[in-house]
């Protein structure tokens, strides 16, 4: 067996689902003529056509929303993003509509769907400006945390912020009252 890199493995898993069934398409910034920004989609556009593997505008929420129309009606969507950072504006259409769509109609529809988001700290040297910085940002200025160097924290510590912006996110989506959140933490 040849070894081959994520990257490699990523397009010959896309190339081999997209074989296997007309209905995997393949849809993100620059996965088409460009082959997205890893060269994980690169060749799929020439294999497969532009019906089934296809640029998007720089609108995440909108190509998601997308995605999640298609998975509704047959379709086996890949979503790709360039990078994990950008997921942001999308989560609306995750928790709201995909995550939903097989209860809200009773089993009717549902929404299979495949969303890749390549973390790509190293890539980007840390540097974006994404929810997880502003939160450490913030973390730091209400002395929660000490600076890290470069923002490569531990998992432990992750695992810690994405708790408490996950509670953060249901309070406020939510609105529990005090005495149940207590209870339930």
């Amino acid at each position: 067996m040849p070894e081959v890199n994520l990257v490699e493995a990523v397009r010959m898993a896309l190339g081999r689902a997209m074989a296997d069934d007309p209905s995997v398409l393949v849809l993100g910034e620059d996965v088409g003529a460009d082959g997205g920004v890893f060269r994980a989609t690169e060749g799929l556009l020439a294999r497969f056509g532009p019906e089934r593997v296809f640029d998007t505008p720089l609108s995440e929420s909108m190509f998601v929303g997308l995605a999640v129309g298609l998975g509704a009606q047959g379709f086996r969507p890949v979503v790709e993003f360039q990078f994990m950072g950008f997921i942001y504006p999308s989560i609306d259409q995750i928790v709201s509509h995909a995550s939903r769509l097989r209860n809200r109609t009773r089993g009717r529809l549902s929404c299979p769907m495949v969303i890749r988001a390549p973390k790509a700290e190293a890539y980007l040297e840390g540097r974006a400006i994404t929810p997880e910085a502003m939160a450490e940002a913030g973390r730091i200025a209400a002395g929660e945390a000490k600076p890290i160097g470069d923002f490569r924290a531990s998992a432990e510590y992750r695992r810690d912020l994405i708790a408490v912006l996950t509670k953060r996110a249901l309070e406020s989506a939510y609105a529990l009252p005090k005495a149940k959140r207590d209870r339930e933490t």
